[in-house]
């Protein structure tokens, strides 16, 4: 059977040359590991004569991800703690998974290395896939990393069998809220608490599913990182935690029949010196439910020798804007005078700044900048819709006409 092929040839698996449009097979089982329900995937990526194998599971109560490593012995997984990827000293392996086929699946042990505890293993086969590397896979390490390749669209979770199974779990919705004739509400994953904005209704005829599989998308995303954070604390104090994404916010700050602005944000740690904070604004079409950037709506920027720069005219219209009060988002806006020019490079740089509408305007912020300016994060500018006009891309204009005063 062509899914078995990993356990006849696990003893050859050895790293192999650099590949380019590895076929990669997945095939996804469903069962028991002992009395608890498990789901198991293999990978199995080919190019030429050259194989790499690597497997994971999870049990489902939990959706935490363990690893597998081949063995030198056919039909045998080494299972490693935590991220890791590769047999060391800060990752041993601490169990073995011993496979054979079975008539609908796999069957076998799951055997400890500390205490030499065994456990039925009884899985069956449930889905199998096939993908195309968007890069080289030369260990078991780089097929364990799920974006190392392409899951038919980088991190889209729907049409991975493992991943839909893993990081869409039973969740809860919060009472709904109207904000301008729409019905939002915060779904909440039930295991890990990671919740994200979502749109219930409106109050009037609108077709919401592309931005409704949007935001849906941006919570799977957040559970998929709050459940790899909690595998990175693995052997630290903070081991039975999210690393803070259950505690992460996201807020509607506008919504019109064109356009929806969620400003997210909060401290997270998934290991390291330090947390990682951060305050970001995301500007939607709310017909297409795609994410738009600044460059989608303004033009406002050259692209030059890999960096971004204002062109002349905006940085004209810039200059005039911080320089005149009335443009403040509000009277206390600016940054500490101890980061006010750190803050202002930011502003140079343009990497951090962004642009989003209000009821009253265009607010210009710095999101997402590094932990060590992370104080410059803040509401900085509004810029009235007219004034912002001669730089608006024709989305712009179509998004943002009732504003400019269209119909």
């Amino acid at each position: 059977m062509g899914f078995y092929k990993y356990l006849l040839a696990a003893a050859a698996f050895a790293p192999s040359i650099a590949m380019a449009d590895t076929q990669i097979k997945q095939t996804v089982y469903e069962g028991t590991l002992g009395k608890t329900k498990i789901t198991l995937q293999i990978l199995h990526a080919q190019n030429g004569k050259s194989d790499v194998a690597a497997a994971s599971y999870f049990y489902n109560s939990k959706r935490q991800n363990i690893n597998l490593l081949p063995s030198e012995e056919v039909g045998v997984f080494n299972e490693l703690p935590g991220n890791c990827t590769e047999i060391g000293d800060d990752c041993k392996v601490r169990a073995e998974l011993r496979l054979r086929i079975s008539t609908i699946g796999l069957v076998g042990n799951w055997v400890s290395k500390t205490d030499n505890k065994s456990y039925p293993v009884d899985l069956k086969l449930v889905a199998q896939k096939k993908y195309v590397s968007n890069g080289n896979i030369t260990s078991a390490g780089d097929l364990l990393d799920a974006y190392s390749f392409n899951y038919s669209g980088n991190g889209n979770f729907e049409n991975n069998p493992y991943f839909k199974k893993q990081y869409y779990g039973a969740v809860t919705y919060s009472d709904a809220k109207v904000i301008n004739g729409y019905k939002f509400q915060t779904v909440t994953d039930n295991l890990t608490k990671i919740s994200y904005v979502s749109i219930a209704s409106s109050q009037k005829w609108h077709d919401l599913t592309n931005i409704k599989n949007t935001l849906s998308h941006r919570h799977i995303e957040l559970v998929a990182q709050g459940l790899d954070c909690k595998n990175s604390l693995t052997n630290t104090s903070d081991k039975d935690t999210y690393g803070g994404y259950d505690d992460y916010m996201s807020n509607v700050i506008h919504v019109t029949n064109n356009v929806l602005v969620i400003q997210e944000g909060g401290s997270t740690y998934c290991g390291g010196a330090h947390p990682d904070n951060s305050i970001s604004h995301h500007v939607f079409d709310m017909k297409s439910g795609k994410e738009l950037g600044n460059k989608d709506l303004f033009n406002i920027f050259i692209e030059k020798d890999y960096s971004t720069n204002k062109t002349p005219q905006f940085q004209k219209f810039f200059d005039k804007i911080t320089t005149q009060k009335k443009y403040l988002y509000s009277p206390t806006s600016g940054a500490p005078d101890d980061l006010e020019e750190d803050c202002k490079a930011l502003f140079d740089e343009n990497t951090y700044m962004a642009i989003w509408p209000d009821d009253k305007g265009l607010v210009i912020s710095i999101d997402d900048a590094p932990h060590a300016i992370g104080p410059c994060m803040d509401d900085y500018y509004r810029v009235p819709f007219k004034e912002m006009l001669p730089f608006m891309t024709p989305l712009a204009k179509q998004l943002f006409a009732k504003e400019l005063g269209g119909k």
